[in-house]
């Protein structure tokens, strides 16, 4: 059994030493062997970097992200791609378009995180094999309390943290069965249920994604535990 760590996203914060200090203790050191997948928005004119409207302010990417997260991580597999706007200006939504959280930005920053975490999942799934499991996390995430992940039950569920969140998408772990469903993400389109939406918010899309797609899958909440920095 491999133990992949799949990033997705901007490079927020990346430096940050509890982000690593935190993934190098719970997985990379625990499980020697562990490799690192990648898939990252980056532009040197960091203004094109783009957040949901309740972020404050500009959030900090390093104009060395990709050269600096090479060094920390040495990824199996990493891919670059300047952001790009997602529009489902064709949907006919009006509970989405009415609410207080709506807009074009927030729109596209749901789809960007779901076309990032499809990407990184295909470059996964190129070196995937069945007893094989995954840690889907960002850039800017500290990770706490990961189980130990030589539970072969794990390789059959989607394993979410408790929390708050109906659906928390800060950190995921789940086996090859997932990790196929997430590279059927739609960037173009919208699942089953996600017209309906009332907030345009990551969590929303991605629990109507997994609605959608991963029927049979079981979804598990688990007392980890994932904190978004918000500094350098």
């Amino acid at each position: 059994m491999n133990i992949n760590v799949l990033f997705f996203g901007q490079p927020r914060y990346l430096g940050n030493g509890y982000v690593y200090r935190s993934i190098y203790n719970e997985v990379l050191n625990k499980y020697p062997g562990s490799k690192v997948y990648a898939h990252m928005w980056f532009d040197l004119e960091t203004s094109n970097l783009k957040s949901s409207s309740w972020v404050e302010g500009q959030p900090y990417v390093p104009y060395d992200a990709p050269s600096r997260f090479w060094s920390l991580y040495n990824p199996e597999k990493f891919l670059i791609e300047k952001p790009r706007n997602f529009s489902i200006k064709s949907i006919n939504s009006e509970r989405l378009l009415d609410s207080r959280y709506y807009s074009e930005e927030n729109v596209s920053n749901a789809f960007s995180q779901m076309y990032s975490i499809k990407e990184v999942s295909r470059l996964a799934l190129e070196d995937s094999s069945e007893d094989d499991l995954y840690i889907l996390t960002r850039y800017d995430g500290i990770l706490q309390r990961i189980p130990e992940l030589d539970n072969i039950e794990f390789k059959n569920h989607l394993i979410i943290p408790m929390g708050t969140s109906e659906f928390n998408d800060l950190v995921w772990i789940f086996g090859k069965k997932v990790l196929e469903k997430l590279t059927e993400m739609k960037t173009d389109g919208l699942h089953a249920g996600q017209e309906a939406l009332n907030h345009p918010i990551p969590e929303e899309f991605k629990k109507l994604w997994f609605v959608d797609k991963c029927k049979g899958i079981k979804l598990v909440k688990y007392n980890m535990y994932s904190e978004i920095v918000r500094s350098i």
